[in-house]
């Protein structure tokens, strides 16, 4: 009886602490089932730059704007002056001739360097012949070639026969570089849709052919 009283007494004791007894083997519960789940930490996705976008699958060489892609056109309307840079040659076609000013105004504009050089000379005194070819080489500004452009010149043209061969020496080179020059201008700016070469001395040459025929 005397056990029976104590374990009474310790329920008692117990009730009035409110403690509730310790069970053999507890079960977890979820609560701390899920508390001892990790959980991966959240990471923000890393933005990722269009691969459409121009400035990953275009080149810088591509993008840059260059003179070259705009209307020759509106280059030329905006830039060269007619009777300075380029004229209409009468008897001569719809289009213009591009004159040296010009040629040489274009190349300022794109940026041109050209480097010109003798290919052909042909001296025969008998037939009072001087005869000079040119070629003038045109490189852009990272110094690739553009163009190259081809020019002659002789003393056997109209307007080199009467001052005769020793003063048309210098005359004949200085013309075939020209033609060179304006030439390659036109190929490099792909202006040649628009004007033509200077031919002014040309329209006198072969008229002069035509007259020494008859």
């Amino acid at each position: 009886m005397k056990i029976d009283n104590i374990k009474a007494a310790l329920s008692a004791r117990v009730s009035a602490l409110n403690i509730t007894p310790f069970a053999p083997n507890p079960q977890p519960t979820p609560v701390a089932q899920v508390s001892d789940t990790k959980v991966a930490p959240t990471v923000k996705p890393t933005p990722i730059k269009d691969s459409t976008t121009p400035s990953e699958t275009v080149p810088a060489t591509a993008r840059k704007s260059s003179k070259k892609t705009e209307d020759i056109e509106v280059i030329v309307s905006k830039f060269l002056r007619q009777g300075v840079d380029y004229d209409l040659i009468p008897n001569c076609g719809r289009k213009p001739s591009l004159l040296k000013a010009g040629a040489e105004h274009l190349a300022q504009i794109f940026n041109f360097r050209t480097t010109s050089e003798v290919i052909n000379r042909v001296i025969d005194l008998d037939k009072n012949l001087i005869l000079y070819e040119v070629a003038t080489t045109v490189y852009n500004s990272n110094g690739d070639t553009v163009a190259v452009g081809l020019g002659s010149c002789n003393t056997l043209e109209r307007k080199f026969i009467k001052q005769g061969v020793a003063m048309s020496l210098n005359t004949v080179l200085k013309m075939a570089r020209k033609r060179s020059y304006v030439d390659a201008i036109l190929s490099a700016t792909s202006a040649s849709r628009i004007f033509t070469q200077d031919i002014e001395e040309l329209v006198a040459n072969s008229s002069a052919d035509d007259n020494s025929d008859k």
